[in-house]
């Protein structure tokens, strides 16, 4: 497990076609979403991407700015095509703010707890 100060970092996979994820771990800020959002464009612009998995199971803490910047990324998904995001995380404060977000960019949200649970949601 990331250290509770330990700066925030993204990273992407591939899981499957038509499937970006995105993990999330470590102290998670605007200016760390803000700084891989281009990363998070050229993986969308890269192919047909209908579903995101945003795993925040590796996170220890985060900013509450995060909300705006994550609707940005959130309505970036939607302009490419996206269709469903699928967030991993059992913490609830994450959970409402990525909700919120959600809301805002009219980007459904489904929250659930594990990897596994997450795959259930992922087109086959």
């Amino acid at each position: 497990m990331a250290n509770q100060h330990e700066p925030g970092t993204v990273q992407f996979k591939t899981p499957r076609p038509g499937v970006i994820e995105s993990v999330y771990s470590g102290h998670m800020t605007a200016a760390v979403l803000d700084q891989n959002l281009k990363a998070f464009r050229d993986k969308l612009s890269a192919g047909s991407t209908t579903h995101w998995v945003a795993n925040a199971l590796g996170v220890t803490r985060f900013d509450p700015t995060v909300s705006t910047i994550g609707a940005a990324w959130l309505r970036e998904f939607k302009s490419q095509g996206g269709k469903q995001v699928i967030l991993i995380s059992g913490n609830s404060a994450i959970r409402m703010i990525a909700a919120t977000a959600g809301f805002v960019a009219g980007v459904p949200i489904k929250a659930v707890e594990t990897r596994e649970a997450a795959a259930a949601h992922l087109p086959k």
